[in-house]
Protein backbone atom coordinates (compact mmCIF):
# COMPACT_ATOMS: atom_id res chain seq x y z
CA UNK A 1 0.00 0.00 0.00
CA UNK A 2 3.04 2.37 1.08
CA UNK A 3 4.45 1.65 -2.49
CA UNK A 4 1.46 2.19 -4.15
CA UNK A 5 1.06 5.58 -2.91
CA UNK A 6 4.59 6.49 -3.15
CA UNK A 7 4.33 5.44 -6.89
CA UNK A 8 0.83 7.94 -7.68
CA UNK A 9 3.08 10.91 -5.79
CA UNK A 10 5.90 10.16 -8.16
CA UNK A 11 3.83 10.06 -11.21
CA UNK A 12 1.85 12.99 -10.34
CA UNK A 13 5.23 14.97 -9.30
CA UNK A 14 6.57 13.91 -13.12
CA UNK A 15 3.57 15.29 -14.56
CA UNK A 16 3.76 18.17 -13.17
CA UNK A 17 7.10 18.28 -14.35
CA UNK A 18 6.42 17.71 -17.58
CA UNK A 19 3.80 20.21 -17.89
CA UNK A 20 6.72 22.89 -16.39
CA UNK A 21 9.15 21.71 -19.35
CA UNK A 22 6.13 21.53 -21.95
CA UNK A 23 5.90 25.82 -20.99
CA UNK A 24 9.96 26.54 -20.78
CA UNK A 25 10.09 24.74 -24.43
CA UNK A 26 6.78 26.18 -25.90
CA UNK A 27 6.26 29.98 -23.78
CA UNK A 28 2.35 31.15 -23.60
CA UNK A 29 2.67 34.64 -25.22
CA UNK A 30 -0.01 36.70 -23.15
CA UNK A 31 -1.72 39.13 -25.76
CA UNK A 32 -1.67 42.35 -24.88
CA UNK A 33 -4.37 44.58 -23.40
CA UNK A 34 -6.24 47.29 -25.30
CA UNK A 35 -7.06 48.80 -22.24
CA UNK A 36 -5.32 48.41 -18.67
CA UNK A 37 -8.03 50.49 -17.11
CA UNK A 38 -12.03 50.49 -17.67
CA UNK A 39 -13.84 54.32 -19.13
CA UNK A 40 -12.82 56.57 -16.63
CA UNK A 41 -14.10 60.32 -16.26
CA UNK A 42 -12.35 63.62 -15.21
CA UNK A 43 -14.34 66.78 -14.62
CA UNK A 44 -12.42 70.03 -14.95
CA UNK A 45 -14.20 72.85 -14.01
CA UNK A 46 -12.82 76.01 -15.15
CA UNK A 47 -13.97 79.45 -13.65
CA UNK A 48 -14.11 82.74 -16.07
CA UNK A 49 -10.63 83.79 -14.64
CA UNK A 50 -8.51 79.94 -15.28
CA UNK A 51 -10.01 80.29 -18.97
CA UNK A 52 -8.59 84.10 -19.76
CA UNK A 53 -5.12 82.77 -18.64
CA UNK A 54 -5.15 79.42 -20.39
CA UNK A 55 -2.19 79.55 -22.15
CA UNK A 56 -0.19 81.40 -19.60
CA UNK A 57 -1.38 78.80 -16.54
CA UNK A 58 -2.39 75.20 -18.58
CA UNK A 59 -5.15 73.74 -16.10
CA UNK A 60 -3.95 70.11 -15.36
CA UNK A 61 -6.87 67.71 -16.13
CA UNK A 62 -5.38 64.49 -16.29
CA UNK A 63 -2.22 62.88 -14.70
CA UNK A 64 0.75 61.16 -16.52
CA UNK A 65 -0.24 57.44 -16.53
CA UNK A 66 3.27 56.39 -16.19
CA UNK A 67 6.40 54.82 -18.53
CA UNK A 68 4.81 52.84 -21.03
CA UNK A 69 1.28 54.19 -20.73
CA UNK A 70 -0.93 56.50 -22.71
CA UNK A 71 -4.19 58.13 -22.23
CA UNK A 72 -6.90 57.48 -25.08
CA UNK A 73 -9.66 60.26 -25.06
CA UNK A 74 -12.80 59.42 -26.99
CA UNK A 75 -15.07 62.01 -26.02
CA UNK A 76 -14.74 65.43 -25.39
CA UNK A 77 -18.11 67.34 -23.19
CA UNK A 78 -17.98 71.39 -22.88
CA UNK A 79 -20.56 72.99 -20.88
CA UNK A 80 -20.32 77.00 -21.41
CA UNK A 81 -22.39 78.67 -18.80
CA UNK A 82 -22.08 83.03 -19.43
CA UNK A 83 -22.10 84.70 -15.85
CA UNK A 84 -24.67 87.62 -16.73
CA UNK A 85 -27.72 87.28 -19.17
CA UNK A 86 -26.11 88.12 -23.06
CA UNK A 87 -22.65 87.54 -21.71
CA UNK A 88 -19.46 88.33 -23.22
CA UNK A 89 -17.84 85.68 -25.78
CA UNK A 90 -14.61 84.77 -25.40
CA UNK A 91 -12.50 86.47 -28.00
CA UNK A 92 -10.12 83.29 -28.41
CA UNK A 93 -7.32 83.82 -31.08
CA UNK A 94 -6.01 80.69 -30.38
CA UNK A 95 -6.78 76.69 -30.53
CA UNK A 96 -8.17 75.93 -26.90
CA UNK A 97 -8.31 72.66 -25.56
CA UNK A 98 -7.15 68.97 -23.94
CA UNK A 99 -3.37 68.82 -25.33
CA UNK A 100 -1.10 66.15 -24.67
CA UNK A 101 2.01 67.68 -22.13
CA UNK A 102 1.55 71.48 -23.05
CA UNK A 103 0.17 73.78 -25.69
CA UNK A 104 3.51 72.76 -27.97
CA UNK A 105 1.82 69.14 -27.65
CA UNK A 106 -0.46 67.36 -29.54
CA UNK A 107 -4.09 68.99 -29.56
CA UNK A 108 -6.64 66.38 -28.54
CA UNK A 109 -9.07 67.14 -31.49
CA UNK A 110 -12.84 66.07 -30.98
CA UNK A 111 -14.99 66.92 -33.61
CA UNK A 112 -16.27 69.97 -32.15
CA UNK A 113 -13.60 72.18 -30.34
CA UNK A 114 -13.58 74.29 -27.26
CA UNK A 115 -13.15 77.34 -29.44
CA UNK A 116 -16.69 76.64 -30.89
CA UNK A 117 -18.22 76.59 -27.35
CA UNK A 118 -16.12 79.71 -25.92
CA UNK A 119 -16.86 81.97 -29.01
CA UNK A 120 -20.56 81.40 -29.00
CA UNK A 121 -22.89 84.15 -27.60
CA UNK A 122 -25.44 81.47 -25.59
CA UNK A 123 -24.72 78.61 -22.47
CA UNK A 124 -24.23 75.65 -24.43
CA UNK A 125 -23.32 71.90 -24.42
CA UNK A 126 -21.10 70.82 -26.97
CA UNK A 127 -20.02 67.59 -27.26
CA UNK A 128 -18.35 65.33 -29.43
CA UNK A 129 -16.11 62.39 -30.68
CA UNK A 130 -12.29 62.36 -30.75
CA UNK A 131 -11.47 62.58 -34.66
CA UNK A 132 -7.71 61.23 -35.12
CA UNK A 133 -5.03 62.14 -33.63
CA UNK A 134 -1.75 62.12 -36.39
CA UNK A 135 1.03 61.68 -33.92
CA UNK A 136 3.76 59.09 -33.12
CA UNK A 137 2.36 56.80 -30.32
CA UNK A 138 5.78 56.94 -28.07
CA UNK A 139 5.56 61.08 -28.33
CA UNK A 140 1.91 60.21 -26.29
CA UNK A 141 3.52 57.68 -23.64
CA UNK A 142 3.83 58.95 -20.26
CA UNK A 143 2.38 62.23 -21.12
CA UNK A 144 -0.37 64.12 -18.62
CA UNK A 145 -3.56 65.99 -20.57
CA UNK A 146 -3.91 69.65 -19.65
CA UNK A 147 -6.76 71.94 -21.06
CA UNK A 148 -4.82 74.66 -22.33
CA UNK A 149 -4.58 77.28 -24.99
CA UNK A 150 -2.30 78.90 -27.40
CA UNK A 151 -3.28 82.37 -27.34
CA UNK A 152 -5.26 83.75 -24.31
CA UNK A 153 -8.44 85.36 -24.49
CA UNK A 154 -8.86 88.99 -24.27
CA UNK A 155 -12.34 88.89 -23.05
CA UNK A 156 -15.39 86.32 -21.61
CA UNK A 157 -17.10 86.24 -18.38
CA UNK A 158 -18.42 82.77 -18.67
CA UNK A 159 -17.85 79.42 -16.88
CA UNK A 160 -16.99 75.93 -18.52
CA UNK A 161 -16.62 72.28 -17.25
CA UNK A 162 -15.09 70.31 -19.47
CA UNK A 163 -15.84 65.90 -19.10
CA UNK A 164 -13.20 63.90 -20.49
CA UNK A 165 -13.90 59.81 -21.11
CA UNK A 166 -11.02 58.23 -21.49
CA UNK A 167 -8.58 54.87 -20.94
CA UNK A 168 -5.29 54.42 -19.88
CA UNK A 169 -3.76 51.77 -22.53
CA UNK A 170 -0.44 50.02 -22.39
CA UNK A 171 2.26 51.38 -24.61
Amino acid sequence: MFAKRAFNHLRAALGALAVLALLIAFPIHKARAQSISGVQTAVIKLTSAQILALNTTPVPAIPAPGTGFVIHIFSVTYSLTYLASGGTTYADTGSAGPYYGTSAGQLINPSITMKTALTTAASQIVTGGVSSINTVRASMDNQPVVITDTANPTTGNGTMVVVLNYTIDAD
